[in-house]
């Protein structure tokens, strides 16, 4: 969008309090629009600022000048958002522009709405909805889906809004149908177009004790205090706000419950990976061996007592298994596993409407009125009681009405256990946390369906709501942030898991479990000095820990002090003489000290314990050759694949094949090299000469390299 750039330098400069910048950077863009009414409130504040800045160079000490010159920037910001307002109504192709136009023309009146919605309601129209016999009826559907559209696109609202929206609220906490759909209206319009009446409003719904209300508004206000976090801070009223959070019963819970979700949609790649690794890896492998039903049944069964295999269909049974354990374990701890699956089904035209994604899931609803028989409402009954969200169960109904194998198949499955048990699907006794969940996922589906550009979740705005200064009270439990860090450990978020680890050990006493897994993420992310740091804090709780030892030794490796990792494994050496590791990783700190022969027998004892270790092969071949002991180190190299050498193993290994005499295979390991024209480095010339080979057949063996003809003869 044009003039974008510009608008974010105006907003920073108003976030970092610089008044006078940001208004003169904002009057060609006022210019740009042609509205007289911005123009003159813009030069309305410049002139009042600019006598309060006249006072303040004349020595006027007056006691209210911070809290004058706050107003003013929130003026400031007030003027900034209705001009961004303006200009995407006339620049911007998003989907909620597009949507501002259509409204653009149509007044504003909540009041009238909302009365027409009551009259509604006054004459009946609601008494089946609220059984859930019927679906919503026609007119009162427009006038709600008209209400959600008003809210959301609306760049303006009142103190008065507020209130007449709340009364509405309260007074009809029973038709969730209609209020919850517009309490997500209301955060969609606060996400677009900041009103710090609208935040208010959120935080003060967040006190209606009904579960879902209370969910909906609580992640509304969330999430608007972080798209928004730069100018939170400047709205005292909304700090305050804030703060009266701590005070309502279970907020520690659900905020915990929604920071859980946000580190795990933060990790949806590592999930897509995750799935598509099960389908390869498993689903596609199993069924491209045609398995008969003894050997579905077989995948299926949870007996874990049978006899083993070693038949490859046998082994991707096996792994489908621990597959679908895990599956089922990222489901008990929160993960939308579901994502992948319905994320592709939001193309119904159901849809196409931004309120549909907000309804909560009525099975009466006329959109699914083609299941309205029997025994298809047995599937509604099961759709309705599944662990899913509500944009999820709609998307199910409309696949099982144009799939009629899937239903079928749905059908043979309930309709036995119904016979069997009439109680076989009972409905769900949801806890808030469940109604919170369920919710996000319907909001990340919204998001994420073709919105991209609008997406909360983005790379540029932090999961982590403690990055926040001024959410920081409400995270002050410790155990609390140690989940969330194994948590994004889980997920292999190794940068997030630092910064959790590093809030909690600036605030708390980390326990070595902590201290462990903070260090380890810091390895992961190459920061070893800083790795070091932490792990020799684990190294004082518990000195005899091989973990901390192992760990701390190779952070000192990789940052290049093997003097100060040998003293380390010369005593895990000691106390686990059959660790190959450890002797590998001793014996580099010997060879780096020049004491190759106890350095030989490191080496050749993690051959001896591991014998195909790529690595001790390596690292013995390698010191055997500068030891001048290219018959011990050729056998070394050859018990090498070449996938296992890069270009310096392969120089290396044609040393030692000509330290033996075998000049055919050293031109085959280094025509192996890919550098054209081949030649010896310094240090291979220094290598080659120590054993016995002279310079004159070095530069012969060079032009033997670079000449193929022999090769084409």
């Amino acid at each position: 969008m044009k003039h974008l750039k510009d608008f974010h330098d105006c907003y920073s400069l108003l976030c970092t309090r610089h008044l006078i910048s940001a208004l003169n950077k904002m009057e060609p863009l006022l210019d740009a629009l042609s509205s007289w009414k911005l123009i003159q409130e813009r030069r309305n504040i410049k002139r009042n600022y600019t006598l309060l800045l006249e006072y303040f160079k004349n020595g006027f000490n007056d006691s209210r000048r911070h809290e004058m010159h706050n107003e003013f920037i929130c003026q400031a910001l007030s003027l900034l958002d209705q001009a961004f307002y303006q200009q995407q109504l006339k620049e911007s192709h998003s989907f909620f522009a597009s949507q501002c136009r259509t409204y653009q023309s149509k007044p504003f009146n909540l009041r009238q709405i909302l009365n027409s919605i009551s009259d509604l309601e006054q004459q009946n129209l609601f008494n089946d909805i609220i059984s859930q016999q019927s679906p919503i009826p026609e007119e009162l559907g427009k006038n709600c889906e008209e209400l959600f559209n008003q809210i959301w696109t609306v760049d303006h609202w009142t103190e008065q809004d507020s209130n007449i929206f709340f009364t509405f609220i309260q007074e009809n906490q029973s038709n969730k149908y209609i209020t919850l759909p517009v309490i997500s209206a209301l955060t969609l319009s606060g996400i677009y177009t900041f009103n710090e009446n609208k935040i208010l409003l959120l935080a003060e719904l967040c006190k209606i004790e009904h579960p879902e209300i209370h969910i909906r508004a609580l992640f509304g206000l969330i999430v608007n205090l972080v798209i928004h976090n730069k100018r939170i801070p400047i709205y005292k009223n909304i700090l305050l706000k804030i703060n009266e959070l701590s005070t309502l019963p279970n907020i520690k819970k659900d905020l915990e419950t929604m920071q859980l979700q946000f580190i795990n949609y933060a990790g949806l790649p590592e999930m897509t990976d995750f799935f598509k690794e099960m389908y390869n890896d498993t689903l596609k492998n199993l069924f491209e061996h045609h398995p008969s039903v003894s050997e579905m049944e077989d995948m299926f069964s949870e007996d874990e007592d049978g006899e083993s295999s070693d038949t490859e269909l046998d082994e991707t049974i096996k792994r489908f298994k621990e597959k679908s354990k895990e599956m089922v374990e990222m489901n008990n701890e929160g993960y939308d596993i579901n994502y992948l699956t319905f994320s592709h089904l939001k193309h119904f035209p159901f849809f196409q409407k931004p309120s549909n994604w907000f309804l909560p899931f009525n099975p009466h609803h006329a959109a699914v009125s083609g299941l309205q028989n029997t025994p298809n409402n047995k599937i509604l009954n099961f759709i309705q009681n599944s662990p899913l969200c509500s944009s999820d169960q709609y998307s199910l109904c409309f696949l099982l009405s144009i799939e009629n194998n899937i239903k079928n198949n749905l059908l043979s499955q309930i309709l036995p256990q119904q016979a069997d048990n009439p109680d076989a699907f009972p409905a769900i006794d949801k806890t808030q946390q469940d109604y919170l969940r369920y919710y996000i996922m319907d909001c990340v589906r919204y998001y994420g369906h073709n919105r991209n550009e609008d997406f909360i979740f983005s790379t540029n705005i932090s999961p982590l709501l403690f990055d926040y200064p001024f959410l920081q009270s409400l995270f002050m439990d410790k155990e609390q942030l140690v989940r969330f860090a194994f948590q994004t450990q889980r997920l292999k978020q190794y940068e997030m898991a630092v910064r959790i680890f590093s809030y909690i050990d600036n605030h708390y006493t980390l326990d070595l479990p902590s201290l462990q897994l903070y260090g380890y993420n810091l390895e992961k992310l190459q920061r070893h000095e800083e790795a070091i740091l932490i792990l020799e804090k684990a190294s004082i709780i518990d000195p005899s820990s091989k973990w901390t030892m192992k760990h701390l030794g190779l952070c000192y490796l990789k940052s290049g002090h093997p003097a100060k990792a040998m003293p380390i494994y010369q005593r895990l050496s000691a106390q686990y003489p059959d660790d190959a590791i450890v002797a590998l990783r001793y014996g580099y700190c010997l060879e780096h000290e020049k004491k190759y022969e106890k350095a030989l027998k490191q080496y050749y004892k993690a051959t001896y314990l591991t014998p195909n270790n790529t690595q001790a092969n390596i690292q013995t071949a390698h010191l055997l050759l500068i030891t001048q002991n290219a018959f011990e180190a050729n056998k070394y190299y050859n018990k090498l694949s070449p996938k296992d050498m890069n270009e310096t193993i392969l120089m290396f290994a044609g040393h030692a094949a000509w330290g033996t005499g075998n000049v055919q295979q050293a031109v085959e390991f280094y025509r192996l090299i890919k550098s054209n024209p081949f030649c010896f480095s310094t240090q291979d010339t220094e290598i080659l000469i120590s054993l016995n080979i002279s310079t004159d057949d070095i530069v012969l063996m060079e032009d033997l390299v670079n000449n193929p003809q022999e090769e084409e003869e």
